[in-house]
Order: structure tokens, then sequence, then C-alpha cells
């Protein structure tokens, strides 16, 4: 979290996500966050592992940061630049392979999300936690 001192948002959240990545290998036999990363290497976890260590360092850097739940599915809502995006740690992982990392879009509009067929199951539990962290944008 010390690294992340000085730079925006944007920014922020986008290192996390790498650091994130970085530590968890995509496993789906792992259920749930069983691993805190705290050091060096890789643990498996599936989605809810990425989605719950991302928002623990969101949090940890002052971003506001929620998750979603859609078709066994599990991501991330932060608020950055007066507005919230969705972040899916799980499909930005790409492995070994950190130039794909260029081409990523982290931050992406939730309506983008839903059109490409991803869809939150409780869109009531996310307005709710949105306006708890972020009160009065009435949405």
């Amino acid at each position: 979290i010390d690294s992340l001192i000085g730079l925006n948002d944007r920014e922020k959240v986008e290192r996390i996500v790498w650091y994130v990545a970085d530590r968890i290998t995509y496993e789906v036999a792992y259920p749930g966050p069983n691993k805190v990363l705290t050091q060096d290497g890789q643990v498996p976890g599936c989605c809810m592992a990425y989605a719950h260590n991302f928002m623990f360092l969101c949090n940890r850097a002052g971003i506001p940061c929620i998750f979603k739940v859609g078709d066994n599915h599990e991501w991330n809502m932060v608020y950055v630049d007066n507005q919230w995006w969705d972040v899916d740690v799980t499909a930005n992982d790409c492995g070994d392979d950190i130039e794909c990392r260029e081409s990523w879009l982290i931050l992406r509009d939730p309506m983008e999300e839903e059109l490409a067929g991803v869809y939150d199951e409780y869109p009531w539990i996310t307005a709710f936690a949105q306006e708890l962290l972020v009160p009065g944008l009435g949405k």
C-alpha cells in the first residue's frame, strides 16, 4: 500500500489489479479467498479469491470498492473519478504474459458489461453498498 502513495486512484486500481493477478493462479477447485496475499509467489484461487483480495487492498488504499455477483462469477466495482466502474481482476489475469497488460481496459463501464452478457444478480445490494460508501449519488 505504501508504494501507492502519490498515485491517482486510477493508477492505484491498476497497480492493485496487477498485484493480485500476479499472486493468484486461477483454480476453480479453490472456491474462496483462503490465503492472504502477503507473500511473493502464487496461490491458487477462483474469482472469489481475486475479488476479495482486490477489495481488501482497495479499502486499504482508500478506494471505495464493493463485490458484484453474477452467473457463478464474482468481480468488483470501484469508485474512481466520480463514477462507479466494474473491475474484473480474474478476467484481467493473463498469467505470465505481462505484455498483454498494455491492451487491457481495467475500469469498465457497467453498462458495457451488461451488453456483453455479464449481469449483476443482486443489483439492489450493489446499489445499497454504493450508497453506503458514496452517499448521495441517487443510484
